[in-house]
């Protein structure tokens, strides 16, 4: 179980970089350039996205960021780790059988939004509207 509600996280957050930083036209037309796209393409251009590889990398030169980047992974952690708590009993309630992998968590989520806790729902929510604002 707490496996699992990592892996969501991890989704998350994967999935909330990607959306605001993807450097290569991954849903880079909708989010605009992007916090972290100059340091993406600097430091990472050669990593397959996929399985937070872009996510490491960025850790991996966390020196070399530009302050602003920093500053939106260090909001990406906080919103995770307030996702891990509310969210923990819907996932295992509504996704105990789903993947992880390739944002299954998240899906299933969506497809119970209407269902979720009050707290998931709401955290789940900020996450969504965070990702289309930037």
């Amino acid at each position: 179980m707490k496996k699992l509600v990592n892996r969501f996280c991890i989704a998350v957050m994967a999935g909330g970089l990607l959306f605001v930083s993807a450097p290569r036209g991954v849903h880079a037309a909708s989010a605009g350039p992007g916090v972290c796209a100059g340091d993406v393409e600097k430091l990472c251009k050669d990593v397959q996205p996929g399985g937070g590889a872009i996510m490491k990398c960025l850790k991996e030169h966390e020196g070399e960021l530009a302050a602003a980047c920093k500053e939106h992974l260090a909001g990406m952690e906080e919103r995770r780790n307030k996702a891990r708590g509310a969210c923990r009993e819907d996932v295992e309630r509504f996704c105990k059988d789903v993947q992880p992998r390739g944002g299954g968590i998240v899906k299933c989520l969506r497809e119970h939004e209407t269902e979720l806790s009050s707290g998931c729902r709401e955290t789940f929510g900020q996450g969504q509207g965070k990702r289309g604002q930037n």
